[in-house]
């Protein structure tokens, strides 16, 4: 005879994690339905300006004109973007460290890392990353957005650059820094 005295401890633990999912769709859900693309026409069936603003807005957030791809590399706790031999590095902590080293090296922990979760959700809900930006860098801070797409909906979510590098990089998509946070930032990487 089967021993059932661990049954429903599993099913408690597979109601918590399903509810846990349905809460993270809808609270994501809930985000791209406020922040997506929502034409509202007033009586003469023109586009109103705000709903032009608002499109003007996610479109600036899409365009990388004053922003450099760069690749990027780990080297013990920093953080290293770079093109050809310039690049800028910022410290990050042992555990965002081995978030994108996990990435980096494509590798996986028995249990999944924060990034891992996230990276879940987002194949999960059919959710496209499209870039990851390095927006500003203030007293020795570094800035980052997380691009989000889903079918015509646009999120653009602040991060911390450790966390959307990881996800960029387990998804394949490009990772973008201002130009003037290169120029001032820089240094050369090969000497």
């Amino acid at each position: 005879m089967k021993n059932t005295k661990n049954h429903p401890k599993k099913l408690i633990y597979l109601a918590i994690f399903s509810f846990a999912l349905i809460m993270i769709g809808l609270v994501l859900g809930l985000l791209f339905s406020e922040f997506g693309f929502n034409k509202q026409y007033n009586n003469s069936n023109n586009f109103s300006s705000e709903a032009i603003n608002n499109d003007y807005k996610k479109i600036n957030e899409l365009s990388t004109k004053d922003f450099t791809e760069v690749n990027v590399s780990l080297s013990n706790q920093f953080l290293i973007f770079y093109t050809n031999c310039d690049g800028i590095s910022m410290e990050i902590s042992p555990e965002q460290a081995i978030s994108v080293a996990t990435s980096l090296d494509n590798k996986t922990f028995p249990r999944p890392l924060t990034s891992d979760l996230l990276s879940q959700v987002i194949t999960h809900f059919n959710i496209d990353i499209i870039s990851v930006k390095i927006t500003e860098a203030k007293d020795e801070i570094y800035y980052a957005e997380i691009i989000l797409k889903n079918e015509n909906k646009i999120l653009s979510l602040d991060t911390r650059p450790s966390d959307a590098v990881a996800l960029a990089i387990k998804h394949h998509k490009p990772i973008f820094v201002k130009k003037d946070i290169l120029s001032k930032y820089s240094h050369n990487i090969c000497q």
